[in-house]
C-alpha cells in the first residue's frame, strides 16, 4: 500500500468516526473518542517510520564493523569517525574534535566509557557532531 493510499484510508475513517461523534447516542462517544486516537497513533507511527527511512536515504546512513571503524581516523585525507553508543559520528571538521586531541583522543575509536564518564561538556559536544551510521553489532 502506498503511502497515498494509506493516508486516504485514514483520512476516511476519521470522517466516518467524526460523523458517528455527531450522530450517535452520548453512550457511544468514549469509544469513538478512542478510536479516534487509536486512528491518530497509527498515523503519527506510519509518519515516524516513513520519515526516518526517508532521512536515512538522503543521507546514506553507514553501517561499519569495529575493524572499519579504524580506518577512519582522520589520517592521510580519510574522514575522522568516532563511536559513542553504538552511533558513528563525524568529527572530521570539528573544531571541538580538534582540540581533544591535545588530550589524546584520536578518531576512529569508541569513546561511549569516555562520553558516560564526561561531564555536561561532553555530551554538549556530542550533540554538536554530525550523525551518519551505527556499529553493525548493535543491529538488531
Amino acid at each position: 500500500m502506498g503511502r497515498e493510499d494509506f493516508l486516504e484510508r485514514k483520512f476516511i475513517e476519521l470522517n466516518e468516526l467524526k460523523s458517528r461523534l455527531i450522530t450517535y447516542p452520548e453512550d457511544y462517544k468514549e469509544n469513538i473518542i478512542e478510536a479516534f486516537r487509536k486512528v491518530c497513533n497509527q498515523i503519527e507511527i506510519y509518519l515516524e517510520v516513513s520519515t526516518f527511512e526517508r532521512y536515512n536515504k538522503m543521507n546514506e546512513f553507514i553501517n561499519l564493523t569495529r575493524e572499519e571503524l579504524k580506518l577512519y581516523d582522520g589520517k592521510e585525507e580519510r574522514p575522522a569517525y568516532i563511536v559513542v553508543d553504538g552511533i558513528v559520528y563525524d568529527i572530521t571538521e570539528s573544531e571541538e574534535w580538534k582540540h581533544a586531541k591535545y588530550l589524546g583522543a584520536r578518531a576512529g575509536k569508541d569513546y561511549t566509557d569516555l562520553f558516560k564518564r564526561g561531564k555536561e561538556e561532553c555530551m554538549t559536544m556530542l550533540s554538536s557532531f554530525k550523525v551518519i551510521g551505527v556499529i553493525k553489532e548493535n543491529m538488531k
